[in-house]
Formats: C-alpha cells, structure tokens, sequence
C-alpha cells in the first residue's frame, strides 16, 4: 500500500534530513518533479529571477536520459521558499558553476548526481521512521514518488 503523508509528517521527515539532503527532498515536495529529473538538474537550469526551473536531463540508475514526457520538459515553477532553500545550499557547496549539478555527489567529487536508492536508503527512509510515519520493520516501499504524490496539491505549490 502507499503511504500518503499530510504536510505536518512531510515536515517532521524534512526535520529529519541534514543539508543539503533536505533541499532535495524540499525539491521533490515543493515542484512534484520526478527524483530523476531533479537530480539531472543543474545550475543553469534554475532562474531565480522568474522563479522557474527547467528539466533538460533525467539521471536514472548512473545513465543520463531524456526527461520522461512533454510535461515533463515544461517549464515548472520555483515557490520562493524553495528559491530561498536553493540559493542558500548555491553559496555552500564547492559546485556552484552554471555547469555543475545542483544536487553532486561528493563522493565522485561532483561528477555525477547524487543517487537516488542511496539517498532514500541512507537519509529519506530512516527520517520517515524517524518522524513516526513509518515503522522500521515495514516492508512498505517509502521513497521521493510518496512525497511528490503526497504533496503535489499541497500549500508547498506555487501560488
């Protein structure tokens, strides 16, 4: 069964997440964009100043695609508090070139995205139990998709 999370259990797993795993996740909840997509994204494809974000790029299982669908490739709006999220984690990380990933990997040392089955792994999963919206022994599957459908016509959408 799906888990379907309100905005108050969304909030307690974000709580839960350290930067900048939380922007990303805040990134999934806040655009309802696909995690591939996300983690495709890179600086260039942000415009703060018409709060917009471009998908040009999907990373899926370490393989760069094209995004999914013609919606997909639209152009989706940026809520400012994500805009401000965004911008604060720009001014932390060593990858902050218009050609850099939004969301790198250190481990690769920013040469790829991070990956997605680790962050739901080691970060998103453990968080949600955390927050009490899942048990630890539940074998349901929790991941980026419960939070884009959760929160797609949440308050989180642009108004």
């Amino acid at each position: 069964t799906a888990v379907i999370m309100n905005p108050q259990q969304a909030f307690e797993i974000l709580l839960n997440i350290p930067e900048p795993r939380r922007t990303l996740v805040l990134t999934d909840a806040a655009t309802a964009l696909r995690v591939s997509e996300i983690l495709g994204l890179m600086w260039m494809d942000l415009d703060f100043s018409d709060q917009v974000i471009e998908v040009k790029r999907a990373y899926v299982w370490a393989q760069f695609k094209v995004p999914k669908s013609k919606a997909s490739k639209a152009p989706v709006p940026m809520h400012p508090v994500l805009a401000g999220f965004l911008m604060a984690w720009r001014e932390r990380t060593p990858y902050a070139k218009e050609d850099d990933y939004v969301f790198p990997s250190f481990r690769l040392k920013g040469k790829k995205p991070l990956s997605a089955s680790i962050m739901v792994q080691k970060y998103l999963r453990p968080a949600a139990v955390k927050a009490g919206v899942i048990k630890e022994d539940q074998r349901v599957r929790f991941g980026f998709h419960n939070f884009r459908h959760s929160l797609a016509s949440s308050t989180l959408r642009p108004v």
